[in-house]
């Protein structure tokens, strides 16, 4: 595979991403790997494992923002969107 080829995917391969999660539906999908890959709270609880494996969680979304080239303003503005749309969720009456 030539070069090229490899930074031509690596392209196409960025693009998804950002493809994906420019939709309303990638948001909340991106919000909720924030929330669930303990991206937004300590890491460390007094167990080495558990914070192992929740610093691989945190790194596979660090990894979908650096695709998506999410810059420090925007990413907070996006935790600020999240929490503000699961506080529309709580306080909506069934």
């Amino acid at each position: 595979m030539t070069k090229e080829r490899v930074a031509n995917q690596a392209k196409d391969l960025v693009n998804a991403y950002k493809t994906a999660f420019a939709t309303d539906e990638g948001q909340i999908v991106l919000w909720d790997l924030m929330k669930n890959s303990n991206m937004l709270c300590k890491h460390y609880s007094g167990d080495v494992n558990t914070m192992l494996l929740n610093e691989g969680k945190r790194e596979l979304v660090l990894s979908i923002l650096a695709k998506i080239n999410t810059d420090p303003v925007d990413l907070l503005k996006r935790i600020q969107e999240g929490y503000n749309r699961e506080e529309r969720y709580v306080n909506t009456d069934y």
